[in-house]
């Protein structure tokens, strides 16, 4: 057992460890280096000099000595904070922007540095730069970093008219709003660009998700020809470069954590363009159906029907089916065919896969045999260069066995004896020549559109949706009135107020001036009652003390109501006034009126 004092020795001693020990296992250290460190020319490297284990305050941006060939830039500091027991310790990277200006080998020096009293020294930094186009080079540019584009033909050297597989292989990092735009070359027609899926890839270290897509290429003249670059659009997620600034959180932990340390930017990727040596097809032993096809075909004739008489159409059906440039393929009749009157033939492509160029071309055409002599139907031969065997083919279907008919002559009946002149019959009339097959037949019918799409129905249908549409308005109308009997009060005395200025003018007209006070009196007080929200037969000349002059009236309005309402009473209770000055005054009575009802309003 330990005695007290030992105790208390042991637990200061424990303390002492746990505050000391830690700290003093903990060395300040320093590294210079480049990301990435192989670069293709044109490319900028980021050069970082990190400071870990150092105190607070106890480092300052290093002086990097100048490198002939290369331009360094200062772009900011990055710190993040880590405690060991009562002390901080932080780690600080400054970083720099380093731009070559031709290929070669640069290298950053090692550089003695101090950081609170200690002096630290770092190892030499090379820098290796690529000619651009070297397949040697990495993945390297800032850009090229976080998303990067490849054209990838399936082969160097094609055939004029062949097929040339293309994959076009997208990396990105992060981002969003990824799309290709079609690939457009001097001496190559395109098909369309098709999704061939997406993966998740490692490239040097780094995981990429690699969006493919495919397309073909056909070949429209020859030579060496340049095929791309491809190009895409997309907006990259990039972190933010931070600089030291007030904000707690960049200064203690080395990150934002609103997510202020990613930024959106858009981007253009493009690929290196390729070079495709493009061969013209043999002069040699070309067939005399070729039409230039290329690619690989299957032929397949059916002919119906074969039992017709002469004049009647018989249904040729060619089926062409292979991989190439479909819409290159054309009929292939051959001679032969004098005893037939051919008709324009119909055709129809159909793509099975749009990204092999895979596809059916049906050709139908109407003959029609002119006499009966024809027995068979000329067989058919279609010739195509096939690349892979870098050869030309033909296929052929044999001749079609036919039975042809006489056409049918027009029956008449025997004549009555004695009905001709020689008492012979007469001879028939010669059959009708051959009608050809009317291949636009017109106009049949005049067909007016349906009732439901004519323009005067449809405003018809409207009619009863306007109309509910009005009632609605006209019931909430009501309804506000009825919730606000002030304004139906204002809107009521509008209209009347018309009314009473016509009568005041024809009463000062006629010189009855009785009658005109009184009118007179009765405006004054609808007006004002109108305005105030009181009863008209509650207004007197007191309300102008009352109630007008609190709401600021001029005094000129408050003298102009007063001597009105004495004139009325004066005219009421002791008639003076002659009928000539009623016309003035009633112009005044309006004035008055109108200010009262704007002051108010």
């Amino acid at each position: 057992m330990m005695e007290p004092r030992q105790r208390l020795l042991a637990a200061v001693l424990l303390a002492l460890g746990l505050t000391v020990g830690p700290a003093a296992g903990h060395a300040a250290s320093v590294i210079a280096s480049f990301e990435p460190s192989t670069i293709s020319a044109g490319e900028s490297a980021k050069l970082s000099i990190t400071f870990s284990d150092v105190p607070r305050n106890a480092v300052q941006q290093p002086s990097i000595p100048s490198v002939a060939g290369l331009d360094v830039r200062y772009l900011g500091q990055s710190t993040s904070m880590r405690m060991t027991g009562a002390e901080t310790r932080l780690s600080v990277a400054f970083n720099y922007q380093v731009t070559p200006a031709q290929p070669g080998e640069y290298v950053i020096p090692a550089l003695d540095l101090s950081t609170a009293g200690e002096r630290l020294r770092t190892l030499p930094a090379t820098l290796k730069v690529l000619k651009r186009g070297d397949s040697s080079a990495p993945i390297a540019s800032a850009q090229q970093r976080w998303a990067y584009l490849m054209l990838i033909p399936d082969k160097e050297e094609v055939f004029l008219g062949e097929m040339l597989p293309l994959r076009l292989d997208f990396y990105i990092v992060d981002g969003q709003d990824y799309a290709p735009e079609p690939l457009t070359s001097e001496g190559f027609v395109f098909s369309p660009l098709e999704a061939a899926g997406q993966q998740r890839v490692q490239v040097q270290g780094r995981v990429y998700y690699q969006l493919r897509h495919t397309q073909n290429a056909f070949a429209t003249k020859t030579g060496d020809l340049t095929l791309g670059p491809a190009e895409a659009r997309v907006t990259l997620r990039l972190p933010r470069t931070r600089q030291r600034g007030n904000d707690p959180f960049d200064s203690f932990f080395g990150f934002d954590p609103f997510g202020r340390n990613v930024e959106l930017r858009p981007a253009t990727v493009q690929s290196e363009p390729r070079t495709i040596k493009v061969k013209p097809l043999p002069g040699d032993g070309v067939p005399a159906s070729f039409r230039g096809a290329v690619g690989q075909f299957a032929l397949e004739v059916t002919a119906s029907p074969t039992n017709v008489a002469v004049g009647e159409p018989i249904q040729l059906r060619v089926r062409i089916s292979g991989q190439g440039q479909m819409e290159n393929v054309t009929l292939p009749l051959g001679e032969g065919w004098d005893g037939f009157r051919a008709y324009p033939p119909r055709t129809q492509l159909d793509v099975t896969d749009a990204s092999t160029a895979r596809g059916v071309k049906t050709f139908e055409q109407d003959v029609v045999p002119l006499n009966v002599s024809q027995t068979e139907l000329p067989g058919i031969e279609f010739s195509y260069f096939d690349p892979v065997a870098a050869g030309y083919r033909t296929l052929s279907h044999p001749p079609t066995r036919l039975l042809v008919r006489p056409a049918a002559s027009t029956q008449t009946l025997a004549p009555l004896a004695g009905s001709s002149a020689n008492g012979g019959s007469e001879a028939p009339p010669p059959p009708q020549a051959l009608v050809p097959i009317k291949q636009r037949p017109g106009a049949l019918a005049v067909i007016r559109p349906p009732l439901l799409v004519r323009g005067w129905f449809q405003g018809l249908l409207v009619l009863p949706l306007l109309g509910l549409g009005a009632a609605v308005a006209w019931r909430r109308w009501r309804e506000h009135l009825a919730r606000n009997p002030l304004v139906a009060r204002r809107l009521a005395f509008g209209r009347q107020r018309r009314q009473m200025v016509e009568e005041l003018r024809r009463l000062a007209a006629t010189g009855d001036p009785e009658a005109f006070f009184a009118h007179t009196f009765r405006m004054l007080q609808e007006q004002i009652g109108e305005r105030l929200d009181l009863p008209a037969a509650a207004i007197t000349e007191a309300v102008i003390e009352e109630k007008l002059r609190p709401r600021g009236a001029p005094q000129g309005l408050q003298n102009d109501l007063h001597q009105l309402f004495q004139t009325c009473n004066q005219a009421r209770y002791a008639p003076v006034a002659e009928s000539k000055d009623l016309p003035g005054l009633a112009q005044h009575v309006e004035k008055t009126l109108d200010r009262t009802r704007q002051l108010l309003a």
